[in-house]
């Protein structure tokens, strides 16, 4: 059950830094909400298998993925070009 209050989403710092960035760059106008995260979870089970503990009255519709985030980013990557670049995984020893 650890982190299902966010469906085991994350997010690097340097990705988050990069989302600013672009947000600021944007030539849109007025107030835009975007999700920012990594493109993976931060766990090593499959969303399949978390889905199934957590929330075992979903129905859960898999992702292209094992762990595939399952929070929705695509606004920002279509809007503001963000393209996460950091996943867990490669920053600490296997």
């Amino acid at each position: 059950m650890a982190r299902y209050w966010n469906c085991w989403g994350y997010i690097d710092a340097r990705d988050g830094a990069q989302s600013v960035s672009k947000s600021l760059a944007s030539s849109m106008k007025g107030h835009h909400q975007y999700l920012i995260a990594a493109e993976d979870t931060c766990m090593r089970q499959s969303n399949e298998e978390l889905v199934k503990v957590a929330f075992p009255k979903a129905k859960y519709n898999a992702t292209s993925g094992k762990n595939d985030t399952l929070l929705s980013i695509e606004k920002a990557k279509k809007e503001l070009g963000y393209k996460p670049a950091y996943k867990w995984q490669d920053q600490v020893s296997k």
